[in-house]
């Protein structure tokens, strides 16, 4: 599959991420094929699992940062959601967030493995 399709089926701005990178195609796959590899979601997981707020806060903070620059919008928008659950000390809120964000980052990692 091709990026253009990867990207359309994870309903990202095709156009606009490659404006992010120039117009390269090539430099736009590089760098998603590394999203894989970045710790955020690991961290996130492990502060949910010992119920580190404030780990959970930075770390859903930092996904959400990759997930924008990358275009990942749906994952973007989750870690948002989750983000501002925990501002605003609403952890049932928070917790509803970060399914939605585990759900998202799987659908982005099985998007990308289709490059």
């Amino acid at each position: 599959m091709g990026l253009k399709e990867v990207m359309e089926e994870l309903g990202m701005d095709y156009e606009g991420v490659l404006n992010r990178f120039g117009g390269s195609s090539a430099l736009a796959e590089r760098i998603l094929r590394k999203f894989p590899n970045d710790p955020s979601f690991a961290g996130l997981q492990e502060a949910v699992k010992t119920e580190n707020v404030d780990g959970m806060l930075t770390y859903a903070h930092t996904l959400k940062g990759v997930a924008g620059n990358l275009g990942f919008e749906r994952l973007y928008e989750a870690c948002q959601n989750m983000v501002a659950c925990l501002r605003a000390d609403d952890l049932a809120g928070a917790g509803k967030a970060y399914a939605l964000v585990e759900t998202e980052y799987r659908r982005t990692l099985d998007g990308i493995s289709k490059l």
